[in-house]
């Protein structure tokens, strides 16, 4: 039972999806981050599945790319863009550490918050616009949805956390990190691996961006904020997809004008 309830419970903590709810305490948390990664096969599942829906109904370039645009929203309620907004806010303000806590921490949407949302939907919709649905692309797109909940995980576990942090605190505190880091492994090398194999060049970018992001996030949870935090979290997972989908639209332009 102690498997259904991590599962359970990293679903309905990051996702949308209804799913039963179990007792939220320490014994169902403890290694409910190892669970977070399926979250992201799930997305890559319903990517695969609404692709196949919109090519049955000949949907053109544009609705298959506001459709998976949507689709992470959708799936996971946007609990990961209301960190990056939050962040996104304050990282705008340029104030020292004590006031950037307090900007993430205050409910309202301040307007660089808005600004960067805006920016951010608009990027992902043109270069989906640009993506090639072959099923190599849509692999390594799908995969990267694990590779990112993974590396989020491990980073949940192992970074330092902000002593003012809530959620983040409470996950590090009680994971069962030996096991935790295990299974975040294997679902990171199974990313890895798929967009390698079916990838090649283009999965190759796009963990190399990917880990890229991961950098930086490390660098920014100790210089900027003293630890990592719920909305940091928030703020890497959707870097990290961003700019992973960025390279991969970016290689494919690349290898078309050099074929």
């Amino acid at each position: 039972m102690t498997v259904i309830s991590a599962i359970l419970v990293a679903f309905s903590m990051f996702s949308a999806i209804p799913v039963p709810q179990p007792k939220w305490n320490e014994k169902t948390m403890k290694y409910s981050m190892a669970a977070f990664p399926l979250v992201g096969v799930v997305t890559g599942l319903c990517l695969w599945g609404l692709l196949w829906l919109l090519s049955r109904l000949n949907a053109n370039v544009f609705s298959c790319a506001a459709a998976v645009t949507l689709l992470p929203v959708i799936l996971t309620g946007g609990i990961h863009l209301d960190g990056y907004t939050d962040t996104a806010d304050a990282l705008a303000s340029h104030a020292d550490k004590e006031k950037r806590y307090a900007i993430l921490a205050d409910p309202h949407v301040g307007s660089f918050a808005v600004i960067r949302l805006v920016t951010l939907f608009l990027a992902t919709f043109a270069l989906l616009t640009q993506f090639y649905f072959d099923w190599r692309s849509t692999a390594v797109l799908g995969a990267s949805y694990v590779l990112s909940r993974a590396l989020s995980g491990l980073a949940v576990v192992e970074f330092p956390v902000a002593e003012k942090s809530s959620l983040a605190k409470q996950f590090s505190d009680t994971a069962g990190k030996r096991i935790v880091i295990a299974f975040l492994m294997i679902f990171a090398i199974a990313a890895c691996t798929i967009m390698l194999y079916i990838g090649r060049w283009v999965g190759a970018a796009a963990i190399l961006s990917a880990f890229a992001v991961f950098v930086h996030y490390r660098i920014l949870c100790t210089r900027k904020f003293d630890g990592l935090s719920g909305d940091l979290a928030g703020w890497f997972l959707t870097k990290a997809e961003f700019w992973m989908l960025f390279v991969i639209v970016l290689v494919q332009r690349l290898t078309e004008v050099l074929a």
